[in-house]
Formats: C-alpha cells, sequence, structure tokens
C-alpha cells in the first residue's frame, strides 16, 4: 500500500511538471482561498474561539441591568447596588466592581505621561485567578475609605518606566503628581483587564477613590461588575437568584430600584457579541471564495481529463481498476491542494499582520490575532477537504474512459459526454451564484457606508483640532484657579496666528465617553420611580458652539455674566426640547438636578443649540444639555480649536506651547483632529466593508475565469461543428450568438440561484447595515446587472475566436 502511494505521488509530481502553467493557475487560485481562509480564521479564533485567559473562564459573568419601564439596557451599576448585590449571591463564588482611572506618571524634569488604569475593588485580580510576576495584589484591608494609595503595575509600564527593577515593590512612585503611592505588585507579561481596552497600565483599589456622592448615591451609576459563579452553578440558576435579588432591592430601594432588573451575561458574550455576526459573515465570504476557487480548479482538472481521456484508456486496458484510476487522480489534486495549502499558509502570515494593523483599534483581543496550532490545524483540514472537493468529480468522470472509442487510430474526440458537460455547467453555475451573493453583501455594505458618511454630525469637523488638558492640582488646588487656568489658556490661545477661535468641552464628542444625569422638571409633577428620565451632561465655554459649528436655535449661549455665584443656567439640544418641552417653549423653564423639586440644583434654560450625535453617526441623537466650566468644572477639559487652514498640526504644536509656557508640567494627551475621531467611530464599518468588497473582487474574477475556461473549452471542443456550420452558410453573427447563448444561459441560472440564495443570506447582515434594506432593490439589480456584464464579456472572447475558425482545416481535422 505504501509503495503505491509513494508510486502515485512520484507520477503525480511528474505529470503537474509537465503541465506547468496548469499547475501554476491551479496552485495560485487554491492558494488565495486557503490563504483567505486562514487569515480570516485566525481572527475568528482569536476574538470569538480562543477562551479568555483567566481562572474558569466560562464561569466568568458580566452584572448588567435592565430597566423594564423603558427599555434600556446598561452595564454600569452604582456602588451601594454593587455591594448588595455581592453581599446576597450565594450562588456567586465573588463579585468585584471595577471603573476606569487615567493619571499621570510625573517624572522631574520629564514631561508627564498618561496613564490608563483600573480602579477596582479587592475581589478583581483573586477573581481572575492570574498571579503577580512581582510582589503582590492589593487585598480588602486596603480596600477601604480613607486607605492609603497603593498600586498593582501592568508589565509593560514596569518595563518602560522602571526599567524592569526589581526592587520595585515597596516604592512610591509620582502617580498622578499627588499623594505617594506605593507599588505592590507587578502582573505577569500580556496580562490585561479589562480585555477590550487598548491600554491598561495599572490597577488601584476602589474604595479610597471614590467620592461621598458615588459612595452613598445608587442613581450614580458607573461601575462595571463582573461576577463568577460558583463550581456547578449554571448561567440560568444564577439569573434566578439575581432575580430574586432584583425584587428585593425594587422593593427596599423604589426611588432608584423600581423597575431596574440585573441579569448576568457570560463575559466573554459581552466582549464579542456585537462582532460575532460581522467575523462569521467575513468568515462565511472567504469560504465562498474558496468554493469559487475550488470549482476553478476542478473545470481545470475536467479540461485536462478530457485530453488523457487516452491515457486513462490505456491504463484501463492494461488492467488498473477505476478505484486505482480514481486514486491516482485524487493524489494529484491532494498534491495540488498541499501545495496550494502551503503557499496560502505563506499569503495568511502576511495577511495576519495586514488585518491586525488594519483592524479598528476598539476590537477585542485584536493583539492576540495570529497562526497558533489551531489555525494550523484548520487550514491543514480545509486544504485536504479542498483536495477532495475539488479532485473527487474530475476523477470519477475521468475513470469512466470508454476504452473502445478512446483506443481507435481515427477517432477525433469532438465532444465531451453529456456528464462531463452538464458537470461543468454546474459548476459555472455555483461560481456565478456564490459570487453574486459576495458582491450584493459587498454592495451592500459599501450602500450603508456611503448613506452613514452623508449623516450631519451636527458639526463641523473640518480643521478642528483637539487635546485634552489636566492642570496639575497641586498647583492649581481651588476650583477658582483652575477655572482661571484654561481662561487664560483660551484667551491666549484664540489670539494665536491661524486659530479662529478655542472651545472647551468635556466630554468630548465621539470620544466614547458620557455622563446621564436624572432631573426633575421645576412646576411639573415629579417623575414616578423607574420613569426617571436623563440626559447626557457636557461642560463647556461659551466658545464652544461657534468654534464647533453647532447652530444656535433661540436664546443664547454662555458669557462673563454665568460666573460661579451667578443664577445656575444651562442650555439644552433640540431632542431634549422636544422630548420634554413639546410644543412649549423651553427658554426660562428650570431644570432640578439632585434632590428633586423640593431640592437640589435647579438651573436655568437659556438657550437651544442643535442635536450632535455625541455616540456615533450611526446612533440618534439623544438629550444632552451643556453647563458652563465656570459654574461646574470637571478634572479635564478638551481643548477644541478651529484652525485656519489645513495645518491643523501646527495649530497643535502652538497650543502645545501656550500650555508650557503657563505651566509646563500639566499633562497634555489626546492630540488629534475631529476628522481622526469621525474616521475612527466608522472605522468598523470601513473594515468590514472593504474585506468583503476585495473577497467580493476576488470571486468577481475567478467567475469570470471560470466562464471564460468553460466557454473557451467549448469552442475547442466545437472547432469541428462550427467548421460545419460556416461551410453550410452560417455567418460570424450566428456562430456569435450560438456561443455566447451557451454562456449567458449558464450564467442567467446563477443569477437566479444567486438571487435566491442572497435575498435569504443578507438577512444575516441586517445588523452590519445602516440606512439601507437587506433587500435593497436596486443594490440587487445593479450586481445582478454587473455580473452579467462580465459574464458576458467572458463569453464574447471566445466567441469571437470562434467566428475566425477556418472551415477547411476544421473539416480535415480529426
Amino acid at each position: 500500500m505504501m509503495g503505491s502511494l509513494i508510486q502515485d505521488l512520484r507520477y503525480s509530481l511528474r505529470t503537474l511538471r509537465k503541465t506547468p502553467v496548469f499547475t501554476s493557475v491551479a496552485v495560485l487560485a487554491l492558494a488565495l482561498g486557503i490563504g483567505a481562509n486562514s487569515a480570516i480564521f485566525s481572527v475568528v479564533n482569536a476574538v470569538l474561539l480562543r477562551p479568555l485567559p483567566f481562572d474558569h473562564p466560562e464561569r466568568m459573568m458580566s452584572v448588567q441591568v435592565r430597566n423594564e419601564k423603558t427599555g434600556g439596557v446598561g452595564v454600569e451599576q452604582s456602588y451601594p447596588n454593587f455591594l448588595d448585590l455581592r453581599a446576597q449571591c450565594q450562588s456567586c463564588e465573588g463579585m468585584a466592581a471595577y471603573g476606569g482611572a487615567t493619571t499621570f506618571l510625573m517624572n522631574p524634569g520629564e514631561e508627564p505621561e498618561r496613564v490608563r488604569g483600573v480602579q477596582a475593588s479587592a475581589d478583581l485580580l483573586p477573581l481572575l485567578g492570574v498571579k503577580p510576576a512581582l510582589g503582590r495584589v492589593f487585598t480588602a484591608a486596603e480596600d477601604q475609605v480613607g486607605g492609603r494609595r497603593v498600586v498593582v503595575l501592568s508589565y509593560g509600564v514596569w518595563q518602560r518606566f522602571f526599567g524592569g527593577n526589581p526592587k520595585i515593590i515597596g516604592q512610591d512612585i509620582p502617580l498622578g503628581g499627588s499623594a505617594p503611592t506605593t507599588v505592590l505588585g507587578v502582573m505577569p507579561k500580556g496580562f490585561k483587564f479589562p480585555v477590550e481596552w487598548q491600554q491598561t497600565d495599572f490597577w488601584m483599589p476602589l474604595a479610597p477613590a471614590i467620592s461621598p456622592e458615588d459612595r452613598e448615591g445608587r442613581a450614580m451609576v458607573w461601575l462595571d461588575l463582573l461576577a463568577k459563579t460558583k463550581p456547578g452553578v449554571s448561567q440560568q440558576q444564577a439569573q434566578a437568584e439575581i432575580d430574586t435579588i432584583s425584587r428585593r432591592l425594587q422593593a427596599q430601594y423604589p426611588a432608584t430600584n423600581t423597575a431596574l432588573n440585573f441579569f448576568v451575561k457570560p463575559l466573554k458574550e459581552n466582549l464579542v457579541g456585537n462582532l460575532r455576526t460581522a467575523l462569521l459573515v467575513l468568515l462565511g465570504a472567504v469560504g465562498c471564495v474558496l468554493l469559487i476557487a475550488c470549482a476553478n480548479v476542478a473545470n481545470l482538472l475536467l479540461a485536462r481529463a478530457a485530453g488523457r481521456s487516452k491515457e486513462m484508456s490505456i491504463r484501463t486496458a492494461l488492467g488498473a481498476s477505476r478505484s486505482r484510476i480514481v486514486r491516482q487522480l485524487l493524489t494529484e489534486s491532494l498534491l495540488l491542494a498541499l501545495v496550494g495549502g502551503a503557499l496560502g499558509l505563506l499569503l495568511a502570515l502576511w495577511g495576519v499582520d495586514l488585518l491586525a494593523a488594519a483592524a479598528p483599534a476598539d476590537i477585542p483581543r485584536v493583539a492576540e490575532i495570529g497562526l497558533d496550532a489551531r489555525v494550523l490545524l484548520f487550514t491543514l483540514l480545509v486544504t485536504l477537504a479542498t483536495g477532495v472537493v475539488f479532485g473527487l468529480a474530475p476523477a470519477l468522470q475521468a475513470s469512466k474512459a470508454d476504452v473502445n472509442e478512446a483506443l481507435k487510430e481515427g477517432g477525433r474526440g469532438t465532444g465531451e459526454g453529456g456528464g462531463r458537460r452538464r458537470l461543468r455547467g454546474a459548476l459555472v453555475v455555483s461560481e456565478v451564484a456564490l459570487s453574486l451573493v459576495l458582491l450584493i453583501g459587498a454592495g451592500l455594505l459599501a450602500q450603508s457606508f456611503k448613506r452613514l458618511l452623508d449623516v450631519t454630525p451636527g458639526f463641523d469637523a473640518k480643521n478642528l483640532v483637539t487635546m485634552d488638558v489636566v492642570p496639575r492640582r497641586s498647583r492649581y488646588p481651588e476650583e477658582p484657579q483652575r477655572v482661571q487656568f484654561f481662561k487664560d489658556f483660551a484667551e491666549q490661545a484664540s489670539r494665536l496666528p491661524g486659530v479662529r477661535g478655542v472651545g472647551l468641552v468635556d466630554p468630548l464628542p465621539l470620544n466614547g465617553n458620557f455622563e446621564a444625569w436624572d432631573f426633575q422638571i421645576e412646576g411639573r409633577a415629579p417623575f414616578a420611580p423607574g420613569e426617571q428620565n436623563d440626559a447626557d451632561r457636557r461642560v463647556v465655554n461659551g466658545d464652544y458652539f461657534r468654534v464647533m459649528g453647532i447652530p444656535l436655535r433661540r436664546g443664547r449661549t454662555f458669557d462673563d455674566r454665568d460666573r460661579k455665584e451667578a443664577p445656575q443656567v444651562l442650555v439644552v439640544n433640540d431632542t431634549f426640547a422636544r422630548q420634554f418641552f413639546p410644543g412649549d417653549d423651553p427658554l426660562g423653564k428650570r431644570i432640578v438636578f439632585g434632590g428633586g423639586p423640593a431640592g437640589g440644583t435647579a438651573r436655568e434654560i437659556v438657550g437651544v443649540v442643535g442635536d450632535v450625535r455625541h455616540a456615533g453617526l450611526d446612533e440618534p441623537a439623544t438629550p444632552e444639555f451643556y453647563v458652563p466650566y465656570t459654574q461646574v468644572l470637571t478634572a479635564r477639559l478638551t481643548v477644541v480649536a478651529r484652525s485656519a487652514s489645513d495645518d491643523t498640526a501646527g495649530v497643535a504644536g502652538a497650543l502645545r506651547g501656550v500650555i508650557r509656557r503657563t505651566d509646563k508640567d500639566s499633562p497634555v494627551y489626546n492630540v488629534r483632529t475631529m476628522e481622526e475621531l469621525l474616521a475612527a467611530s466608522v472605522a468598523k464599518r470601513r473594515f468590514n466593508m472593504i474585506l468583503l468588497g476585495g473577497f467580493a473582487a476576488v470571486a468577481l474574477v475567478l467567475a469570470a475565469l471560470g466562464i471564460y475556461g468553460v466557454i473557451s473549452y467549448t469552442v475547442t471542443q466545437r472547432t469541428h461543428e462550427i467548421g460545419v456550420r460556416v461551410a453550410l452558410g452560417a455567418q460570424p453573427g450566428d456562430v456569435v450568438r450560438m456561443i455566447l447563448s451557451q454562456g449567458m444561459r449558464l450564467t442567467l441560472l446563477g443569477v437566479g440561484v444567486g438571487l435566491l440564495g442572497a435575498s435569504a443570506l443578507t438577512r444575516v447582515m441586517s445588523g452590519l447595515l445602516f440606512g439601507v434594506s437587506a433587500t435593497d432593490p436596486v443594490t440587487f439589480g445593479g450586481v445582478a446587472l454587473l455580473l452579467a456584464g462580465v459574464a458576458f464579456v467572458s463569453c464574447l472572447l471566445p466567441a469571437r475566436r470562434a467566428t475566425k475558425v477556418d472551415p477547411m482545416i476544421a473539416l480535415r481535422y480529426e
């Protein structure tokens, strides 16, 4: 058995070497298909399949909340609700709370560098089950109100800032520029939590950093919760207990918890839920490309088998069984597949690096994309399956050779069997159908992306430079000092050459940060528990709206009269005015935050401005209100400067210069343009569109080559028939129509099958689309016409060649 297999391999190698053009074309087609599949599978493997690098990741749950009255779903919880959930959840091995924290490493003589980390309860790192590489993690004793400042560093920060010094444990570091912070430990290389964050530099205890308002306020939601179920406890069992706790808290705290139902969701599903559909669509797309490549190679093998009919007949006459011939031909196809798979793996290595570099930064675990053992096994299985898929049918056809007919000395072999013709036609139909599905999918994404770009964000992004500025607390400890810092900066920056205006805002549109505030409307009955309305808050200066190009609908914006001690004011957007004051003028109305109508801070609406799509172009505008930074100052503000020219880099440098002259130690970071932020907000959709469009283009080319190959082969097989027709008076137009009709019949049949398939399969893509239906008739019709046009050209070339057949030569052909 082994001897005959080696003999088959040697013979296959000799045969393939004798036909270098056929071998090269087949190997290249397979390499493209297998390489693309391996590259995309590496992404699917890293994001969807590979388990999270924690202890018992299948038991890790994200605790979220749903408002049964409003239908809203959120991931952030309040600190008091976390304490109650943790204390009462008996099916949980533990529960931890965490939130983001941004600060700076203040090294003397150097520019402060921004670092991003996590403030977490002491349960978090032990629950994850990852041991520190150095030192220890913080404990419950350190996670107390008024506790000392301690930190656990990431491996990257330890190497970058402290040179991997093992004596860092127990030392105080200048984190944030305030009280000394003691280093307790260093996490191992590669550890990151939260997984979806681009950067995690440190972990600190949560309780010492919580303000009294956040510590007591159940309406102050800002923490993510992680629960780990006990061994043997299912998600359903944990959910049943969480439901009981939800009802208990609703009854105990009706003012804040009415209609709030907590629920658990597997942490991994929470991370990749929004990406699953897109990745599976892309994996299906490259699968279609591979099937089209297989159909092309199968057609090449069928054509080649027709030319080897005499060889197969001689082998049969000499005693070779049909199974022996099939095995020989399958050995050749598997050898082709293995060579194509090896080359495809090299292409995948390059493709994986390209995908990792081009992938949007907010795709979780993008740094883990690579060719591991699972991807290599997948590639091997795909390669072997491919060899069988494209090789089996041609091998079975070739093994049916008619020995007597093939060995006749004068046999012309003017045609091929009906079974072989039908098989070749079926392969072409499948190529056209699969190509149409891919092209329609790519067309829908392109239409969606175009409509998304046509959406007005609510501001003019051109020539806008942004940067985050944080005045040092050690130099500006009081709020009036920090207000003056920003006021002086804005005035100096506005006088810079090339700067048309300077605005201040927090949070900046499209940066992913929001501050939702509950409120009541003075003079109206309070909102019922569970039906509280909220709106997003933005802290700005008066010039912000002009600089951003946000239109003022009525009233006024902020000016020098809006000081801290002056009457408290706010500006609302159009959506706020429509939703809460339908048919009424909101100017002069008062909004109360915190404490309800009987108390709290009341602010008068002095203006209405246009809507801004802060969450993204594909998200509708929500109710928002703006307050002056002179009355409510946050720890940092984002500078927004309008450049008079395209030299945004020069303007950014000049703005940094103003900061340095004022206080060289005040951190400046996130220097970027609003156009960059806009581009980043649509990066995922652009990535999906480009990938699917690229696969569709490859499929179109392969389908065109497949149609051309079949029709060209048909012309060659029918040379004698065409010569007879021409000799009997057929005109060139008659020959062209005959050839075109054969090719276009196959094409139109493939288009029909593809339209049916696309109408069903593109519905899976509905969640990836914006402003266009999954069955958009314009896209379906346009793509069908495009594919039919390409097929027409592919048929026309061999058809024109057929008109040049010399009837005398054709009639003498044997």
